[in-house]
């Protein structure tokens, strides 16, 4: 596990380049120059990468309503056209199937209904095309038949469970830029998202200034934001070369605790949180929510439901969709929504995340998108997570 601060050899080299170059300095100014900089990380093929801060005021204090309105979508991965896929649906790899239910809120109180920057100009309904399209529009080249729609009322459901334990995701780029993913709640303090909304493999450095926004509706929240402890991703992120589709495009961040009615809370008491399943994504039916600019400005949550017909290697697998940037990071959720009276049983209570959006074609055409399958890796991470305090129980 890695933190902001001096670390390993890396860190050593770092230190006596800089000793090199500020020898007037001496090491002990070296050292303090060292350690006033995040780190790269160093690729590792055979585990994790975590990062921690130490300090989420500093972060919290970085987003002014400016920067969160002006953040753009972090690009979505795009997969070349010429790899392989099958409709065989090829056996997921990573150890036997684990899983963890789902949750509702345990915070009875009234919600803050907080507007962290003002709404901005949004068109109310879809206008119609222009001419009628040849074929099925909700199925692109791809042909993989899908329904996106755009979740309302939010405002309303913003409030609501499970709507509300999905976000909106801030970030400074490795390489500087405020940019947006998605994320959801899957613990007590924990978030899953996509590897490569929290780590760029271009540098070897983890994001910085994360900032979740639950609920996000044009600006306002049921809770405002949280800021962030732990971050980490997968050995087949970290190792690869942000290429996809990948093993394991998965990331994980441990939100900072707020105090709400005067007491210290858990982002998951608030919002309730989603469960997760392994080796479950192939063949299912799946609704998949999230922020994508190219769909109302990213303003509103967007829901695309589909049938997950297509795998592709390695160990991931696809449906159709129209989202695009900013949308890395959806949970892809079986049983999505509130049971009605009558209806039998749900599988760990519903609300059940079994893929993470993380890619999608280069071309607007085709009309589709990836996720890696949760597997082994999944776990190791969501392990590190679960091992800060107060995370999972």
């Amino acid at each position: 596990m890695q933190k902001f601060g001096c670390s390993g050899g890396d860190v050593c080299t770092m230190i006596k380049d800089v000793c090199r170059l500020l020898g007037l300095l001496g090491c002990a100014s070296a050292l303090a120059l060292a350690l006033a900089l995040p780190l790269p990380a160093a690729a590792q093929s055979n585990g994790p990468l975590a990062i921690t801060n130490d300090n989420a005021q500093r972060s919290a204090g970085y987003w002014t309503a400016a920067r969160l309105r002006d953040a753009k979508p972090y690009p979505l991965p795009g997969a070349a056209e010429t790899r392989a896929t099958s409709t065989d649906l090829p056996a997921a790899t990573g150890g036997p199937s684990a899983s963890s239910p789902s949750a509702w809120p345990t915070y009875t109180g009234a919600p803050l209904n907080v507007q962290l920057h003002a709404p901005l100009a949004r068109a109310d309904a879809a206008a119609p095309a222009a001419a009628p399209q040849a074929g099925p529009q909700a199925a692109g080249t791809a042909g993989l038949r899908f329904t996106t729609e755009r979740v309302v009322p939010m405002a309303s459901l913003r409030n609501t469970y499970p709507w509300v334990a999905v976000g909106k995701l801030f970030f400074t780029g490795a390489l500087g830029g405020n940019f947006v993913c998605s994320a959801s709640v899957i613990n007590r303090r924990v978030l899953a998202t996509a590897g490569h909304c929290v780590y760029d493999t271009a540098v070897n450095r983890f994001h910085g200034n994360f900032l979740f926004v639950p609920g996000y509706d044009n600006g306002a929240s049921p809770f405002g934001s949280f800021t962030w402890s732990f971050a980490a991703t997968t050995g087949s992120w970290a190792a690869g070369t942000g290429g996809v589709p990948n093993a394991a495009d998965f990331g994980v961040i441990v939100a900072a605790d707020k105090v709400v009615g005067g007491v210290p809370r858990r982002i998951g008491e608030l919002t309730g949180f989603l469960g997760w399943k392994t080796l479950a994504l192939l063949g299912n039916n799946v609704s998949a929510n999230g922020y994508p600019v190219n769909l109302d400005s990213g303003l509103r949550l967007q829901r695309t439901s589909a049938h997950v017909l297509r795998g592709a290697a390695p160990n991931s697998a696809e449906m159709g969709s129209d989202q695009r940037g900013g949308s890395s990071g959806s949970a892809w959720v079986q049983d999505w929504g509130v049971a009605s009276a009558g209806q039998p049983g749900r599988e760990l209570g519903g609300n059940i995340m079994v893929g993470i959006t993380s890619y999608g074609p280069v071309a607007l055409t085709p009309r589709y998108q990836g996720s890696s399958i949760l597997n082994g890796e999944w776990v190791q991470i969501l392990n590190l997570a679960c091992a800060q305090p107060r995370a999972c129980s």
